[in-house]
């Protein structure tokens, strides 16, 4: 706003001229450019009077950086930084619950901030910051195995979403691995911990068990003499299931029924 005074006695005709083509009548006037703005008075005797003056015009917004991070299983809270060229400018961060702080750095969990610097010339600048959030774990299969006399090492196998996830086992006697399948003879209780690029993790056991259970029998055979020159071999007990085979001393094998006689040699079950 820029005005004149003059004596109340006077009612002089007014001319103001300014940038942009302004011009007006009025005694006092509202500019919104700056620059040099020209008075021209003219009395009643048709004297003639002429003032100037310069207005300073300072509307430049300050600059504005902000920067953030995302949130993970290793980073549960992080700082937004909002820096400015500035001087002595305020830095004002709004939260998603609508709290705000007048602070440069601001510590954050996830969701979306808003901030505005306001210069000495009270021009603002504003902006938005969202702020991710990644904890989601790894997803993982394990698979299940039994040690037996058929099968004397069992898998320790896992299998992964995400290839890129990193594998630790854990179990009896100190064993340790790192793949996604290994081998064990051990029975007893595994740990396994998988972790993603994110730091989150996914914890799983797995049981294996021993199972080398033998047919319960028994063999009985007959007394091979002069009067007896033959014998028959037997087996007694539960053989459901079970497969019988008989070997003699030259390690050949004959597969037969429980009771079978047989001329004198020494046999194996």
């Amino acid at each position: 706003m820029i005005s004149h005074t003059f004596p109340a006695t006077q009612n002089p005709g007014i001319s103001w001229i300014g940038p942009g083509s302004f011009n007006s009548n009025q005694n006092t006037v509202k500019v919104n450019r700056g620059g040099y703005y020209i008075l021209n008075l003219q009395t009643a005797n048709n004297c003639a009077y002429t003032d100037s003056i310069f207005v300073f015009q300072d509307t430049v917004k300050p600059n504005l950086i902000v920067a953030g991070d995302t949130i993970n299983c290793n980073k549960r809270i992080i700082t937004l930084k909002a820096q400015t060229a500035s001087a002595s400018s305020l830095i004002e961060w709004t939260a998603p619950s609508g709290q705000k702080q007048t602070i440069r750095d601001l510590s954050a969990e996830g969701g979306r901030f808003s901030v505005r610097v306001t210069a000495t010339n009270f021009c603002t600048q504003d902006a938005i910051l969202d702020v991710p959030v990644d904890t989601m774990k790894p997803v993982i299969q394990i698979a299940n195995d039994t040690i037996s006399c058929l099968n004397l090492q069992a898998d320790l196998l896992v299998k992964l979403q995400n290839l890129q996830d990193k594998v630790r086992w854990t179990g009896p006697g100190g064993f340790t691995s790192n793949l996604p399948l290994e081998k064990t003879s051990v029975p007893g209780l595994y740990q396994l911990i998988v972790t993603s690029g994110n730091g989150c993790a996914t914890l799983g056991f797995v049981k294996y068990f021993c199972r080398h259970d033998t047919p319960s029998d028994y063999c009985k055979c007959g007394r091979i003499n002069c009067k007896n020159l033959e014998s028959t071999l037997n087996v007694f007990g539960d053989l459901s299931g079970n497969r019988i085979s008989w070997t003699d001393a030259q390690g050949k094998i004959f597969p037969i029924r429980p009771c079978t006689k047989f001329p004198p040699q020494e046999f194996i079950k």
